[in-house]
């Protein structure tokens, strides 16, 4: 499984740079260097190796100018990338302090829970009606520190949208949505649109404060996704408020896929769940997520620059696996499955996650067939894909890029496979946590505690 093992890259220089014509490691002009296994086989044209990164939440003010000034930075080295941001509304409503319901944070209404079940900081009970006032604006989250904070937050999605980057939802609260019926799911997008589509007006932002006229520029028709926080929902209850709000992809499923599964359209709408990974150098594995790589590094006292190291390569190996063929001419290996990875705007483990992602996306985009876009880019590929040539996608019926063998490079990064076996695992669906356990995969999982994960500062890149 590690056909990689042999093939070594130089740290810090992108590989889509290199073009070695006498080696087998990345020769220039990729039709050479296929898997001749699949070639008589091949159905459909190799696909693009579509790489998502997306981001949840949006608080932290520093970590909006680090997301865009990377992107910048990479497209003028000609390593063009779109970013994800699946934003908490309530960060565009502002409080003094720590008092819950001042500014205008007191507007929105955390989802009442129905038979006194509840969450913690997120109070709301239908059987106790007069305690409800005194918790209104709780969110489980932060607010903006005042008006013009706000204003930041709506220029800096203004700018996001204008550079390209997509803008997704992450409700409003940070409470687990697998207690929400449909009417608290309704309210919580409703109130998403109201707040951040109206920010400047229901916080009472006029032209005469700012000395300009100062609207948001993202609307309903660029919100097309969204990922429940702590991807804790029910579908009965989600899906139908989803399609009812125009969405068209959900990336909220608390299933890991295995890193070859491709993305399927369930009643309607796209589902992208996060990859299960093995962690580099570990036989245990997580979503790739952020977070939990943050709690697994604090269980085993992992500092920054391990983590940092460990993530990198774990999200390198998870690149390779699908980028890449191991040229026995079976399995998942090099069917291109697009790459889910989530954050979110926050410095855990002193920033080690972010600058584990600056070095991947620095890595692997401007690699040739790779695209590094939004999550709607890829649901515009997907919807002009004929499904049967997203199942040969998915069987790998092309001709797969063959892993390069050299070693002709000077020592530096090696790269490993997941150990997650192709021959005994479905790669058309997703397993829960138990399910991977029972198969043999550890699978370690963060518990989900109500406004877990937020507002950690994160140092000015």
């Amino acid at each position: 499984m590690n056909f990689l093992r042999n093939c070594n890259f130089i740290k810090g220089v992108g590989i889509g740079l290199i073009a070695l014509t006498s080696s087998g490691c990345l020769i220039k002009g990729l039709k050479s260097n296929v898997d001749t296994t699949t070639s008589p086989a091949a159905k459909v044209d190799r696909p693009p190796q579509y790489v998502m990164m997306a981001f949840d939440g949006s608080y932290d003010q520093i970590m909006w100018d680090n997301v865009l000034k990377h992107s910048r930075e990479l497209t003028a080295d000609k390593k063009p990338v779109h970013w994800t941001i699946f934003l908490s509304c309530v960060y565009y409503l502002w409080r003094n302090g720590t008092e819950h319901g001042s500014g205008t944070s007191g507007m929105y209404h955390c989802p009442h829970i129905k038979n006194g079940i509840k969450e913690e900081n997120c109070p709301y009970d239908d059987t106790n009606p007069d305690a409800n006032a005194a918790t209104r604006g709780r969110a489980c989250l932060g607010n903006a520190d005042n008006q013009n904070d706000v204003l930041l937050r709506v220029e800096k999605t203004n700018q996001a949208k204008l550079e390209g980057h997509e803008i997704g939802s992450h409700s409003c609260s940070h409470c687990g949505g697998d207690v929400y019926s449909q009417d608290q799911w309704e309210s919580e997008f409703s109130q998403f649109d109201r707040f951040v589509f109206g920010a400047i007006r229901e916080n009472g932002i006029t032209e005469s404060m700012i000395g300009k006229e100062k609207v948001s520029l993202v609307t309903a028709a660029d919100v097309l996704g969204f990922r429940a926080p702590f991807l804790k929902f029910k579908k009965e209850n989600l899906w139908p408020v989803l399609k009812k709000h125009g969405f068209i992809y959900d990336t909220s499923s608390p299933d890991g896929g295995s890193p070859g599964t491709w993305p399927k359209k369930v009643d309607g709408i796209w589902e992208y769940p996060l990859a299960l990974l093995k962690i580099a150098g570990t036989n245990d594995h997580t979503m790739s997520m952020d977070y939990n790589f943050y709690y697994y590094d604090q269980s085993k006292n992992i500092g920054p620059a391990q983590a940092e190291e460990q993530m990198y390569k774990s999200y390198m190996n998870y690149f390779m696996q699908s980028y890449y063929s191991n040229g026995n001419g079976n399995g998942t290996q090099g069917n291109r499955a697009p790459i889910h990875i989530g954050h979110h705007y926050s410095g855990w483990n002193g920033a080690a996650y972010w600058k584990a992602l600056k070095r991947f996306s620095t890595q692997v985009c401007g690699m040739p067939e790779v695209k590094c876009v939004t999550y709607k880019e890829l649901t515009d590929f997907m919807n002009a894909t004929p499904p049967e040539t997203l199942k040969a996608y998915q069987e790998g019926k092309f001709e797969k890029l063959l892993a390069p063998q050299s070693q002709s490079l000077s020592l530096a990064d090696s790269f490993e496979l997941s150990d997650i076996d192709d021959a005994k695992i479905d790669p058309t669906r997703t397993f829960s946590v138990d399910e991977w356990n029972a198969m043999g995969v550890k699978t370690v999982v963060p518990p989900k505690r109500c406004g877990d994960g937020e507002e950690v500062p994160v140092p000015r890149d």
